[in-house]
């Protein structure tokens, strides 16, 4: 037996009390625990309770997979009076039992706006913080809209026209359950609003955007003058080479923006609730140039250039961004900023005309099938072929606002593979979206990425009312030693009863952001709690403790930490901003 606490916290710790020595250079983040010499005798803190080392419970993972199922006719029209009886769910073929079901709610508007709540920079000006304090109130299922902007693949008169509906659309959405981001893409990602309800910050991001360049009119300018090159050949070898030159270039850009959007995509896992990405763009293209191979066959039809293109397909790509937004419950709106499109006007922009129209409807499908099915394989909607997105949005909207909530247990939980969803509605002439599956992930792959997410975003909840403090800050060498101690209430946690103790289990997670954007990878330890079942009366008002130390670089940082309970399978974040110096 122990008797552990701390001079330090003004209740007392209970439970085996850990030093995790952490290493933080850059992004590189390491830990290691080791227990702590019991303190003497004659403390004076005679209160404390006892506590036994080295227990190890198990955790109770109950994975929940949850669906928003969009159900209309076959105009579009919202279909609101199903019950949970209409609905059948498949998982890799076999039906499931819902262990949830809520039809759609109709919101009401009140006019209200919300206060802006944009995240906080790493502003050395602020000066020294050290606050983990508890985030605001936790809204039951937010909503979170991200605005993609990819100015690589748009023209800039294209996107400033959707602007203007897109402004409007967006100005809708103001409420306190619901927050949007400005994301562009110009061959590297930049976040130009982070996520706020505030409608001002919103508008004045777009204005900025719309002021800016971007590079479709110079990928347009390269297509047509490989066309015209292919068109005035007199070799297929040379044709085929000015195929292969621009598809080979077009690839590589294709390549990264889609890694873009994964890394954008990817950041999202943890938030809680709905996540919605708007893409715009002017279309990417399934197979890039993929239509001047269709060129080169149709100048030399006695040749197979077109298999040629296969050496470029991105399909398999694309499939693999659509699965991970589904593992993330991330709904993708896609939205052709091209408008309606007009076989063969890229001919009279050469100048020249084209051998055969279908060249250009060949690029159109090219460029709106990863479009059509982002959108499809996510439960969402593309919205393409019009000049004006206005009524489209609408529909846009009326997800955001009604839908079907369905929940079910499955049987398996983190088992890492990818399980395919089918919903069947038990009625005429409706049409259903959802997700079309989903990878399975375990414990601790979902608490990292909530932890991520609070460290990027800022979006956590406190239920369990953890509380953060850090101690002294002492120079090791030419980096700096920063103890911090985690307390939750024993109130707060479950227990379970072994013979005459009682015995939990807690694991903490714990990452860091510097001044520059470097981000260490999450780290966890599981914590093992014991306690006397004669002293749980005793304890129950007080707090278990759990202290680790970050050997960090001096400067500005972001910590977050998270905190599961295995057994309860309750979950706590707090989030603090400290300045490393010494003191």
């Amino acid at each position: 037996m122990k008797l552990i606490y701390t001079r330090r916290c003004l209740s007392y710790i209970l439970g085996a009390l850990f030093i995790g020595s952490a290493l933080l250079m850059g992004s590189v983040l390491s830990a290691q625990s080791e227990p702590v010499a019991p303190p003497t005798s004659g403390s004076g803190d005679e209160d404390a309770a006892m506590v036994e080392e080295g227990t190890f419970i198990d955790h109770v993972s109950v994975e929940v997979v949850d669906l928003e199922v969009f159900v209309t006719d076959r105009k579009g029209n919202p279909i609101l009076d199903l019950e949970a009886s209409d609905f059948e769910v498949l998982e890799d073929g076999r039906p499931v039992s819902l262990s949830h079901f809520a039809a759609p709610e109709t919101p009401v508007a009140d006019g209200t706006e919300a206060a802006g709540t944009p995240r906080p920079s790493l502003d050395p000006s602020q000066g020294p913080l050290m606050e983990f304090g508890s985030a605001a109130e936790a809204v039951e299922n937010p909503l979170y809209i991200v605005v993609y902007i990819d100015n690589l693949n748009i023209k800039p008169f294209d996107r400033n026209r959707v602007f203007r509906s897109l402004r409007t659309f967006l100005g809708r959405q103001v409420d306190p359950g619901r927050k949007i981001m400005l994301v562009t893409y110009t061959r590297s990602l930049k976040e130009r609003v982070p996520f706020t309800s505030d409608p001002s910050l919103i508008s004045r991001g777009l204005l900025e955007i719309e002021g800016e360049s971007a590079l479709g009119n110079q990928r347009e300018s390269e297509r047509n003058e490989a066309i015209r090159a292919i068109e005035e050949s007199d070799s297929v070898t040379f044709a085929r080479s000015q195929a292969r030159l621009y598809a080979s270039s077009y690839h590589n850009d294709t390549m990264f923006t889609i890694d873009a959007m994964r890394e954008m995509v990817d950041s999202l896992a943890g938030l809680p609730g709905r996540k919605a990405f708007l893409y715009v763009s002017g279309g990417i293209p399934q197979v890039p140039g993929e239509d001047l191979y269709f060129a080169v066959q149709e100048k030399y039809s006695e040749t197979s250039s077109l298999m040629d293109a296969r050496e470029f397909d991105a399909g398999r790509r694309f499939s693999e961004l659509a699965h991970l937004a589904n593992t993330n419950g991330v709904t993708f709106y896609t939205i052709d900023a091209a408008g309606l499109r007009a076989p063969g006007s890229a001919s009279v922009t050469r100048g020249v005309v084209s051998s055969s129209p279908l060249l250009d409807s060949h690029e159109i499908h090219n460029l709106q099938t990863p479009l059509l099915q982002l959108a499809d394989q996510t439960g969402g909607q593309a919205i393409i072929n019009t000049n004006d997105p206005t009524e489209q949005l609408q529909r846009v909207q009326a997800d955001f606002d009604q839908y079907y909530s369905l929940a079910y247990q499955p049987a398996h939980a983190g088992d890492g593979r990818y399980h395919q969803i089918e919903v069947k509605v038990n009625r005429k002439g409706t049409r259903v979206r959802h997700r079309t599956g989903y990878r399975s992930r375990s414990l601790q792959q979902r608490m990292s990425d909530s932890t991520r997410a609070a460290l990027l975003f800022r979006e956590y909840s406190n239920q369990m009312d953890l509380q953060v403090s850090v101690g002294e800050i002492r120079a090791t060498g030419d980096r700096f030693t920063v103890p911090i101690t985690v307390r939750i209430p024993i109130n707060d946690l479950v227990f379970l009863e072994r013979g005459e103790v009682q015995e939990a289990s807690i694991e903490v997670f714990f990452s860091a952001l510097d001044i520059e954007g470097s981000m260490s990878p999450v780290q966890h330890v599981r914590i093992p709690i014991t306690i006397e079942s004669d002293r749980m009366a005793e304890a129950a008002d007080k707090r278990f403790g759990y202290e680790f130390s970050l050997l960090m670089r001096g400067g500005d940082h972001r910590i977050a930490i998270g905190l599961h309970d295995n057994l309860g399978g309750e979950e706590s974040f707090v989030i603090g901003q400290l300045e490393v110096m010494a003191r």
